[in-house]
């Protein structure tokens, strides 16, 4: 048990970055008083070891009965301690979701991720985690290293740790979030602003911010911050879908400039750095996916502007929408022949089609850049003529023909496809 819980803590302590060393500074009193927390250690450090999975299988039970008995109990207010909680946040941090179709020899031996999420978070409910930011701002008064030990201090990077997990688990997973954002985390950023904190705090308050971004793109249009609906479920795009796309390519360049340093010094940084990439990948991903439905919903909105019985205010609000829209998806292309651009493309050319009388009102600036609207043959023409087409003509015959068949394609269901 105590080399398993040497190599935590030199291999794998770094990856919760609300325990340090001194957490278990003392094995002899882990090993005789906390047996929880430190089976929940070895039984965690043994899965990454060779020749681990012996370890495992005969801890797994006493780790799955503590867990059991944690979740039963967690229903009676008061039972919860602080060694069964940092139990707890060992194996949440280090759970895996089960993959279908995957065959793993610790599959067997291996707690399910929800049943160690729910019972992290319950305990950390009762523990009163939730309103830790009070003591924390209480303790500010004191000198920096008697803050830093302090336990209102420890208790509010919990809190703040159990809200990046459960951000991160609702992204992975497509399910809403068990812990929204509220005035103790968003007030995070300015409460450690003129605080010289240490880096493995810094990496939390970098996760915390980012996770934030996803409620400021909420606030300027509720469905992006709606991730686990389907997208045939979702109302009307806003009016500026444009304003998404900047939380998207400028808040995070801030963000990015204001962590930047800290990344590049290494250790905590390397861990912070992935969680900004993996952001970018997933706003944009989101992004794109959202406004690619936006335009099937905007070509239904181009059909009822052709109504006669539609009020010429409530058509040009329309249309207005329709090529703001359309002008984000081709900004958002690659290439002409990438799928956002074709949307667009298709949509302004839908646009440009309208009778004059319909389109009366809306301003040039939302018209289609291009002086003419964009067809299949000018669309491929421009592909070809950087990729060459010759290979395509040989095995598919027409290339405008089967491109222009392409912009006809009903909606393809992106995170299908992603997956």
């Amino acid at each position: 048990m105590r080399q398993l819980l040497k190599i935590f803590c030199s291999r794998l302590l770094q990856s919760i970055p609300v325990f340090t060393k001194d957490d278990f500074k003392n094995p002899e009193l882990i090993i005789e008083q906390q047996p929880d927390l430190i089976h929940s250690i070895c039984y965690v450090t043994a899965r990454y070891l060779p020749g681990g999975l012996s370890t495992v299988r005969l801890i797994y039970p006493k780790v799955l009965k503590f867990v059991q008995d944690k979740s039963a109990g967690a229903m009676w207010p008061g039972t919860a301690d602080m060694t069964s909680f940092k139990a707890l946040v060992v194996l949440y941090a280090f759970s895996e979701i089960a993959l279908p179709n995957i065959e793993n020899p610790h599959s067997p031996y291996m707690l399910p991720t929800q049943l160690l999420k729910t019972v992290t978070e319950i305990y950390g409910t009762q523990l009163g985690l939730h309103r830790s930011i009070d003591g924390a701002r209480a303790m500010l008064s004191l000198p920096h290293d008697q803050w830093l030990s302090s336990a209102s201090y420890k208790r509010y990077t919990y809190w703040l740790w159990l809200f990046t997990m459960s951000h991160h688990s609702a992204i992975i997973t497509r399910t809403p979030p068990s812990i929204r954002s509220d005035n103790s985390i968003r007030s995070a950023p300015e409460l450690f602003a003129e605080i010289n904190i240490e880096p493995r705090m810094r990496r939390l308050l970098g996760e915390v911010e980012l996770c934030l971004l996803w409620e400021k793109a909420n606030a300027v249009d509720s469905n992006f911050g709606e991730w686990w609906c389907p997208f045939e479920k979702v109302g009307p795009a806003c009016s500026s879908p444009s304003a998404v796309v900047d939380i998207v390519t400028r808040d995070l360049a801030v963000w990015r400039a204001k962590y930047a340093p800290f990344i590049e010094r290494g250790g905590f940084g390397i861990g912070l750095d992935f969680h900004y990439r993996y952001s970018q990948f997933c706003l944009s991903t989101y992004a794109v996916c959202h406004y690619t439905h936006v335009s099937d919903v905007d070509k239904r909105d181009l059909l009822a502007c052709e109504s006669r019985h539609m009020r010429p205010e409530e058509r040009c609000k329309k249309l207005k929408t329709v090529a703001t829209t359309a002008q984000l998806l081709v900004d958002l292309g690659i290439h002409s022949f990438h799928f956002p651009s074709i949307y667009g493309k298709l949509l302004q050319r839908q646009l440009g089609n309208l009778q004059p009388n319909v389109r009366d009102g809306v301003e040039t600036d939302v018209q289609p850049k291009s002086n003419s609207p964009e067809t299949p043959g000018s669309i491929w023409a421009e592909y070809s003529n950087a990729k060459g087409d010759d290979w395509y003509q040989d095995d598919f015959g027409s290339q405008e023909d089967l491109f222009g068949e392409m912009l006809n394609l009903p909606r393809l269901d992106w995170f299908e496809a992603l997956e």
